[in-house]
C-alpha cells in the first residue's frame, strides 16, 4: 500500500516586534474643514438646508384660522370623546398647527449637517451649518434625514387630520352647526340631499398615507449593513411624495376652512343645559351659596329636568378670561408669530435661491 510522501515541516518566521514610536510623538491631525458659520442670534431658526426649507410655507396657516369672534360661542362643547363637557372653541387648531409645523431644534441641527465630500463653499452656499467628516458616518446616516423630514410631515399631517375629522363630524346632520359650501362638497347619484365632505375625508386619508411613506423609509434603511447600497436610491421617492402630500393637504385646508358656514341656532342649542352647568354653579356661588350646596342643587335640577336662566353670550365669554379661554384667545400673538414666520421664510428663500449663483461665481 502506497504511502503519501510527508510534506516538509515549515518553520514559522521569527517574531519581529512592531516598531516603537519615539516618546512624545503625536500623530498628525486629520484634515479639518473651516469652522461652520456662527449661528445668528435673535429670532428665527437660523440657516436651513434645502430639504428642510422645502417644508410648507407659513402662509397657508393664515387661512386655517376659524371664523371671527362673532362665532365665539359656536365651539364644540366637548371635553372627552364625544360627550358634552364645557364650552370650547375651534380656535385651538391654529396654534397646534403652528407648533406642529416647527421642527425641533435637535432634529434641525441633524438636518443641517452636510457630507464631507461636498466642498465647504458649496455647503455654506446651500445653507449647511458644517461638514460631516467621517465617511462611514455619512454612509450609515443615509435615510435618517429622510426619516426626520417625513416624521415631521406625519406629525403635522395628524394635526390636519384632526381638524378635518372635526369638520366632518360637526357638519353631519346629527350636529349640523358647520355647513359645507356646495361647490366644495360632492353629491350623490341617487341621493340628491347629500353633501359629502370629500375634501376633508381625503385630507384625513392622506395623513394616514404619510405614515406609509415614513414606514417605507424605515423599511429600506433599517435592514442594511454598513456602507453604501443601491437601495438608498429608493429613499427619494417616499420623501418627495410625502412632502408633496403635506403641501397638498395644507393648500386644500387653507382654501376650504375659511369658507365653512356656521348655523348659530344649532350651536347655541348645543350649549344650552349641561355644558353651562358649571356657569350656573358659579353664578349661585357668587350669589352667596356654598360651592358644594350649589353643586348639589344644579345636579338635582339636571336630574329632574329643571332649566335655569341661560346666561347671555357676553356673560359666558366674560367668565373665561384665562389664557386660551373664550374671552382670551390670544390671537394677536398667533398672528405675530405668523408674520415673523413669513418674514423669516422669505428671507431664507431669497438667500437659498442665490446659492447656485454663488457656486457658479455669478
Amino acid at each position: 500500500m502506497a504511502h503519501r510522501q510527508a510534506r516538509p515541516h515549515r518553520r514559522a518566521p521569527p517574531h519581529r516586534p512592531l516598531p516603537q514610536r519615539p516618546s512624545g510623538h503625536r500623530p498628525p491631525p486629520l484634515p479639518q474643514g473651516p469652522p461652520p458659520p456662527p449661528e445668528r442670534r435673535g429670532a428665527g431658526p437660523g440657516r436651513e438646508p434645502a430639504h428642510l426649507r422645502r417644508a410648507p410655507p407659513a402662509r397657508p396657516l393664515a387661512g386655517l384660522h376659524p371664523h371671527p369672534p362673532r362665532h365665539a360661542l359656536l365651539g364644540r362643547p366637548l371635553g372627552g370623546g364625544l360627550r358634552g363637557a364645557v364650552p370650547r372653541h375651534r380656535r385651538g387648531h391654529p396654534p397646534r398647527l403652528q407648533r406642529g409645523g416647527q421642527v425641533p431644534a435637535r432634529e434641525r441641527r441633524r438636518l443641517r449637517r452636510a457630507a464631507a465630500h461636498q466642498a465647504e463653499v458649496a455647503a455654506r452656499a446651500l445653507g449647511f451649518a458644517g461638514l460631516e467628516h467621517n465617511v462611514a458616518s455619512v454612509q450609515n446616516n443615509r435615510g435618517k434625514k429622510e426619516a426626520l423630514v417625513l416624521f415631521w410631515c406625519v406629525q403635522f399631517g395628524h394635526d390636519l387630520a384632526k381638524l378635518a375629522g372635526d369638520i366632518i363630524t360637526y357638519s353631519a346632520d346629527e350636529y349640523g352647526f358647520l355647513l359645507l359650501p356646495p361647490d366644495l362638497a360632492t353629491g350623490s347619484s341617487i341621493m340628491p340631499h347629500k353633501r359629502n365632505p370629500d375634501l376633508f375625508e381625503l385630507t384625513r386619508g392622506r395623513a394616514a398615507a404619510l405614515e406609509g411613506d415614513l414606514a417605507a423609509v424605515f423599511a429600506i434603511k433599517g435592514k442594511l449593513g454598513s456602507g453604501y447600497h443601491r437601495d438608498f436610491q429608493l429613499l427619494k421617492e417616499p420623501v418627495m411624495r410625502g412632502v408633496d402630500r403635506l403641501e397638498g393637504m395644507l393648500s386644500m385646508m387653507a382654501v376650504a376652512v375659511p369658507r365653512l358656514g356656521v348655523e348659530p341656532t344649532v350651536g347655541r342649542k348645543i350649549l344650552s343645559g349641561g355644558p353651562l352647568a358649571t356657569d350656573e354653579v358659579m353664578r349661585r356661588v357668587e350669589g352667596g351659596s356654598a360651592f358644594r350646596s350649589a353643586y348639589r342643587e344644579v345636579a338635582a335640577a339636571i336630574r329632574e329636568g329643571d332649566l335655569w336662566r341661560e346666561p347671555a353670550a357676553e356673560e359666558i365669554i366674560g367668565r373665561r378670561k384665562s389664557t386660551g379661554g373664550l374671552g382670551n384667545l390670544g390671537l394677536g400673538e398667533v398672528r405675530a408669530r405668523l408674520r415673523a414666520a413669513r418674514t423669516w421664510n422669505a428671507r431664507e428663500q431669497r438667500r437659498f435661491d442665490g446659492g447656485p449663483d454663488k457656486l457658479a461665481g455669478r
